[in-house]
């Protein structure tokens, strides 16, 4: 954490995140995902800030390629946010035929943002 990662209650809060490989590492290409949701939760309490997603339109591939994906927790949001540490929760879902119902879910956590 570094302070580009704190912030105050009102302010909006961008964020870019890289999708990888939990084994390699290596960056996680969007273009081959069908949808990406980011479940933004409160590290004490587990509630719920928000939940932003590819499909709804509130995530953007900023970098496809690269695995970077943009998303903003806005100010209405986080002017009534607990104040403390938030996690982000990330699921995505791609197509895949090596699987029974033919869709490869991954799931991952990881630390998001502080609200100061």
């Amino acid at each position: 954490m570094d302070a580009g990662d704190i912030f105050n209650p009102g302010d909006s809060i961008p964020r870019t995140i890289a999708l990888t490989y939990e084994d390699t590492g290596a960056a996680i290409d969007l273009d081959d995902l069908d949808e990406i949701t980011f479940d933004v939760i409160h590290a004490v309490t587990a509630r719920s800030l928000g939940t932003y997603t590819l499909t709804g339109g509130e995530i953007t591939k900023q970098d496809a390629a690269n695995g970077l994906a943009w998303f903003s927790v806005g100010q209405s949001v986080s002017v009534a946010a607990k104040r403390g540490l938030y996690l982000i929760l990330v699921t995505t879902e791609e197509t895949d035929a090596d699987y029974e119902d033919n869709t490869h879910i991954r799931k991952g956590t990881s630390f998001c943002f502080k609200l100061s």
